[in-house]
């Protein structure tokens, strides 16, 4: 409700899940950069000879309109698909090869129009999966300068393989599992409250 100093919220009913974002009043004479808040739901099948990855992430503005943004792939994966036909993908730089460089390769996403969202950005990825690996990093997909990048990561195993969790600072693994993900198919579920979560 609006004040003299200001407007006072009042908010009841909360739920562990509950987020608020505020900002000032803006002076929105001239162009108001974009302020980028990403949520993502990202799915990987580990089995040898490649980590199968299917993330969906979902991009606004909480500003100024946006017409582009950049994505950080998983260290060493190839991008095999954009679900979003509208979109225009455009490679920044190459993932790197083999175990000394496993840099990341990251992509531009061009809009057909500025717009403060939301856009779905369905991709999928496929990284090679050593023979005998000692631990498998589970990452990526960062919008580069976002100010808010929160969701879930679920994890399947094929064969005699095991999830085995080491705890992070920007991820925890889940008891329950929220609606959009069935325990009976994963092993593992994980929510994430930034980018990058390892």
């Amino acid at each position: 409700e609006p004040e003299a100093e200001g407007t006072r919220l009042t908010i009841t009913g909360l739920a562990s899940d509950f987020q608020v974002s505020w900002r000032g009043a803006e002076d929105t004479s001239g162009d108001v950069p974009p302020v980028l808040d990403v949520s993502g739901m990202i799915s990987s099948r580990l089995g040898r000879p490649v980590i199968h990855t299917e993330a969906g992430l979902t991009v606004r503005s909480l500003a100024g309109p946006m017409d582009r943004f950049r994505i950080v792939l998983p260290p060493a994966a190839k991008l095999l698909a954009v679900g979003n036909p509208d979109v225009t993908v455009v490679p920044v730089d190459a993932a790197g090869s083999g175990e000394a460089d496993r840099a990341p390769a990251r992509i531009e996403i061009r809009l057909p129009q500025p717009t403060v969202g939301p856009v779905e950005v369905p991709l999928v990825v496929e990284q090679p999966f050593a023979e005998s690996p000692a631990a498998v990093e589970i990452s990526g997909f960062e919008v580069e300068g976002a100010v808010r990048q929160t969701g879930h990561v679920a994890v399947q195993t094929v064969g005699d393989w095991r999830v085995r969790w080491t705890a992070q600072q920007g991820a925890v693994r889940m008891e329950n599992a929220p609606k959009s993900v069935s325990r009976d198919e994963w092993d593992a579920v994980f929510e994430y409250f930034q980018q990058p979560f390892l």
